[in-house]
């Protein structure tokens, strides 16, 4: 086990928490689809790929938020991943964007907004926009203090929020690992 109580990442076990959330055994409804937040990075492209091996890439989504809209070097890893699972990648602003245009760091004159914009509300609009309720993130415990307190206690699932970090337990190389094993190349950075 990883000290502190985390037990070692299982691809079995992963995909078994998978199943559950779609079959409505983790205290929700079932979730006929669901939806993953990529930021185009390693743990993204495993938590998209143990998705479609639960779901099936046609029950799906996916979305990115974004700080500079078109980057082309963020968009040639979205068209690969649109290639490979005939799907489509989303692009929602990122929160930071309001805050960088709210303080004048992307411009010359501060943009004033009513309210701040949460990440609650990129999540209840890829909710609106795709009729799925479960988000996925690929969050590893071991990826900073933050997130293992936010994932730890969980288990990688958060019924109430019907958010779930699959990956909660993974280390970076098993992500490297599962990435080499399913044929997926690791993203450029």
């Amino acid at each position: 086990a990883i000290p502190g109580n985390i037990p070692s990442a299982s691809i079995p076990a992963t995909l078994k928490m998978l199943e559950a959330i779609r079959d409505g055994r983790c205290g929700s409804p079932p979730s006929p689809t669901c939806i993953v937040s990529f930021s185009g990075g390693k743990d993204s492209f495993a938590t998209l790929h143990l998705a479609t091996m639960v779901w099936g890439s046609a029950n799906v989504h996916c979305y990115n938020q974004y700080i500079v809209k078109d980057l082309e070097c963020e968009l040639s890893e979205f068209r690969k991943v649109e290639r490979r699972y005939g799907i489509t990648v989303r692009r929602f602003p990122h929160p930071a964007l309001q805050s960088a245009l709210r303080s004048g760091q992307l411009q010359p004159v501060p943009t004033a907004f009513r309210r701040k914009m949460q990440y609650a509300d990129v999540y209840e609009l890829a909710r609106d926009i795709t009729g799925s309720d479960w988000i996925l993130f690929g969050h590893r415990a071991d990826e900073s203090l933050q997130r293992r307190a936010m994932v730890k206690s969980s288990h990688g699932i958060i019924p109430h929020l019907r958010k779930a970090y699959p990956l909660w337990n993974w280390k970076s190389g098993d992500v490297f690992h599962f990435l080499k094993q399913c044929g997926i190349p690791a993203p450029e950075q």
